[in-house]
């Protein structure tokens, strides 16, 4: 957005570009989890039920020792063709969306976000994260993003209906349930939103089982993973 005229660009267009600007290029192969390779498409309904919960999964002893948890993808489980489906609770691909929001010291306000995509998807399926508006957006009055099953956050546009929200009077935290609440009741779909308003107050919420979040002002960092929870740390 800062060297061209647009504000996104895709495929090999979006390629070209990129190496254009020296930007570090991904080999595709880097991209195929496990979980990719082993679920096809008459397994998606099904994984992304499991897989959006959030539920975490302690089955193994040395996590049950040390606490460790990972996301319900990682369950050990069936595919359609009754072939298994093993948890691997040390793959680093199992991970989800990773985002952020922020204002800076002159008032202005920002959002970033990423995927960590979902297998047994068609090819070719666009998911929310990189359309503005559902997996993430900013303008002068807050910023949100997004985390969750990319079909039900796209069908409400569910970063822009927070700051809508917060376009109409709501602080981020009000705007984040408000949000989230109207994409269950549209769509049941399961996700979690993150969101800073122009007053530099941080929202946020989610219906999965649990959502690892974190927020700094004023040299105060609160933290949490499940609902209700809020660690504070001084920095």
């Amino acid at each position: 957005m800062e060297q061209s005229p647009h504000c996104a660009l895709c495929g090999d267009g979006a390629l070209e570009f990129a190496m254009e600007k020296n930007f570090p290029i991904c080999d595709p192969e880097d991209l195929k989890s496990p979980y990719a390779i082993v679920i096809n498409h008459t397994d998606f309904k099904e994984y992304v039920k499991h897989h959006y919960m959030g539920n975490p999964v302690n089955d193994h002893p040395d996590d049950r020792e040390t606490n460790h948890t990972v996301s319900a993808a990682a369950m050990d489980g069936q595919n359609a063709k009754g072939n298994p489906i093993e948890a691997c609770p040390d793959d680093p691909e199992t991970n989800d969306t990773v985002s952020a929001v922020a204002m800076d010291a002159m008032g202005h306000l920002a959002c970033a976000t990423s995927t960590g995509g979902i297998a047994g998807k068609l090819k070719g399926r666009v998911g929310d994260a990189p359309l503005v508006g559902c997996g993430g957006y900013a303008n002068k009055m807050g910023g949100a993003t997004t985390t969750g099953v990319g079909e039900a956050i796209m069908k409400l546009t569910l970063a822009r209906e927070v700051v809508y929200n917060m376009e109409n009077g709501k602080n981020a935290q009000e705007s984040a349930r408000n949000a989230l609440d109207k994409m269950e009741e549209f769509d049941d779909g399961f996700g979690g939103v993150i969101a800073i308003d122009k007053n530099g107050n941080f929202g946020k919420a989610f219906n999965t089982i649990k959502m690892v979040w974190a927020s700094i002002k004023d040299n105060t960092l609160e933290f949490g993973m499940e609902q209700d929870e809020v660690d504070t740390e001084q920095l």
